[in-house]
């Protein structure tokens, strides 16, 4: 049976009561219950992940869709979707309520069909290329931002919670520590011990440069000019 409460990821498993064979249990995130009485069977941290992973799933995706991310498609006369990106703000309050219609080859218009823009196809990729986020921006979205800066001297170190958000067992871009070593070069285990810290700190083991190198390559910020320059000072 669960006695203590562990982490996956950003999220916190608590057991709150006891039932016939069988436990129940909360899941947080940070000061937040997203998900509370969840009954699962007695049995090992990882028998128990398991029977919560589902509710892991929607957890993320709940957390995901309340954030500032905006499906577009590139749809042809048949509705057919050609492609599809996450925009920004910009992008979307751009486009009118217009009705689709036959009358043009393709249209740019958001997921729910209720937006929409009549484009050509070099149109769509010169829209595409202004305001297209990377995939997992939302992720960004939800840590503060002298985390996320590009510039340097305004930048504070994630804590290891915040690392969590990012890479790691249970992390919101479903990324290992191996794989997230494979896609910058930084070692697994300095990525690892980084993960155990609580605060912040400026002699923390990841540094500028390594951190939004990680956010670039796990798609949840574009590497910035100042982030590139950062990289210089080490």
């Amino acid at each position: 049976m669960l006695k203590d409460a562990f982490s996956i990821g950003p999220f916190t498993i608590r057991p709150v009561g006891c039932i016939k064979q069988g436990q129940q249990l909360d899941i947080e995130y940070g000061h937040d219950t997203v998900a509370s009485g969840l009954i699962v069977s007695r049995g090992t941290r990882t028998h128990i992940i398991e029977q919560i992973s589902d509710r892991l799933t929607d957890v993320v995706t709940n957390l995901r869709d309340a954030l500032e991310c905006h499906p577009m498609e590139l749809i042809d006369r048949q509705e057919q979707v050609l492609a599809g990106f996450s925009s920004d703000r910009e992008l979307s309050q751009a486009l009118g309520e217009t009705p689709l219609s036959a009358e043009a080859d393709f249209y740019l218009c958001s997921a729910d069909r209720r937006y929409a823009l009549a484009v050509s196809l070099d149109e769509y990729a010169r829209l595409r290329a202004r305001h297209e986020l990377p995939a997992n921006a939302w992720i960004a979205a939800l840590l503060p931002e002298e985390v996320t800066t590009p510039v340097y001297s305004d930048w504070r170190p994630p804590t290891g919670w915040e690392l969590l958000h990012v890479a790691g067992e249970g992390s919101l871009t479903a990324t290992g520590w191996q794989r997230a070593s494979e896609l910058t070069g930084i070692p697994a285990e300095r990525l690892k011990r980084h993960a155990a810290r609580v605060e912040a700190t400026t002699q923390c083991p990841l540094g500028y440069a390594e951190w939004h190198l990680l956010l670039h390559r796990l798609a949840v910020q574009q590497l910035s000019v100042e982030a590139q320059a950062g990289s210089a000072r080490g």
